[in-house]
């Protein structure tokens, strides 16, 4: 209420209904979409969160797809098994019937969980369209992550098979099958930050790295920069080898791109010339990378540390926020494939129509929201 050119808010117990607006799923998607994290904080959003996490079975269907998700991966694991143990020292045909047979029903599995995989993703792209959102759906990055993972799980059980058949592992396949295992491990944190254990103390650690990319493209000047004075230097070691060589010497200071024992001797010219002969042979090389490697190593990555503290502090300060953020994101996802699933059966599938809703005395379903009204800011606040 407006008095005098400031508005003052009643102490005491505000409470709002708005009638079935909270089984509106567009209502959600726009809690979802919309930019910033501040309109999680508010009460009312997050009781439609809560909503629509227990309608749409969320607790369930989570704790499900961790599951289906670790079983994915521990596939994989028995694959990579099958082919280190498995088959003969030069990889060309398996060691027994037995072993031949267990490949073949992984693969039949590892099938079945691309085809899950793929039918998810569409039914999500269904329900988003059937709700209007589908630019949400295509414009969001963690979707495209999505798309590439199965795309690569496809890419990966095909030449499984193209093995499978031929008898023979090359390097190409467990190359491919190696990177595939290692992102498979890495894409199960997404499965484990909405829940109430895990998810508000590793969101903050996961954004907190992730507003670091200026801080790396610093990190990767400097070290191209190292590596290009050092291909300068060095004329007979191979360009890759030198690459990484320099790689492991800027971060890890291992000191390995020119070992000291091959150095040449130093040739004394006279015993009180030697001093001076010991300077003239001066190790240009292992001078250079060491000096480097204290400056990339020491003095950046004490900078990475001051920085990445300062960002994880900040988003531990709004480590809810993200938690409720994050579990709206996977509801939503959840939900419109769910809604996609009802549009496919009912397009391909004979279907009893749905009952209308009878009316009755009690009238529409409400969801309350209540708080403190001091703990509303002025300018949230309106009255006659």
């Amino acid at each position: 209420r407006e008095v005098s050119g400031s508005l003052l808010v009643q102490t005491g117990l505000l409470r709002c209904r708005v009638p079935e607006i909270h089984r509106e799923f567009r209502l959600l998607l726009a809690i979802v979409e919309s930019e910033g994290n501040e309109h999680f904080k508010s009460i009312a959003c997050q009781a439609v969160i809560d909503y629509w996490w227990f309608f749409g079975h969320m607790p369930w269907h989570t704790r499900t797809h961790r599951v289906w998700q670790l079983s994915y991966v521990m596939s994989y694991g028995a694959v990579l098994w099958i082919v280190r143990y498995g088959m003969e020292e030069d990889g060309l045909d398996f060691l027994s019937i037995t072993y031949w047979r267990i490949f073949a029903a992984l693969l039949s599995l590892l099938f079945v969980f691309c085809a899950f995989d793929i039918w998810e993703e569409v039914c999500q792209c269904i329900g988003y369209h059937g709700a209007g959102f589908l630019w949400h759906y295509l414009s969001d990055w963690w979707n495209w992550v999505e798309f590439v993972t199965v795309g690569f799980s496809t890419l990966t059980l095909f030449m499984l098979m193209q093995a499978w058949e031929s008898g023979h592992v090359s390097p190409l396949v467990r190359r491919i099958l190696a990177a595939m295992i290692f992102w498979r491990w890495i894409h199960m944190t997404n499965h484990y930050v909405t829940g109430t254990t895990l998810g508000p103390v590793v969101l903050p650690i996961l954004k907190a790295s992730g507003e670091i990319r200026g801080f790396f493209f610093v990190v990767g000047i400097c070290l191209m920069a190292f590596i290009s004075g050092y291909l300068a230097i060095v004329q007979e070691s191979a360009l890759w080898l030198v690459f990484f060589s320099a790689y492991r010497t800027a971060i890890f200071g291992e000191g390995s791109l020119v070992a000291l024992e091959d150095e040449a001797a130093v040739e004394s010219t006279g015993v009180h010339n030697k001093f001076f002969d010991e300077v003239r042979a001066l190790p240009f090389e292992n001078a250079f990378m060491s000096a480097f490697a204290f400056c990339l190593g020491v003095i950046l990555m004490n900078i990475f540390i001051a920085v990445l503290s300062i960002n994880y502090e900040r988003e531990y300060k709004l480590a809810w926020t993200s938690f409720m953020q994050t579990r709206a994101n996977a509801t939503a996802d959840t939900v419109a494939g769910t809604r996609g699933r009802a549009i496919l059966s009912r397009m391909f599938c004979k279907t009893r129509p749905p009952k209308p809703e009878v009316d009755s005395d009690q009238g529409p379903s409400y969801l309350w929201v209540a708080c403190e009204a001091t703990v509303l800011d002025a300018t949230d606040c309106y009255g006659d």
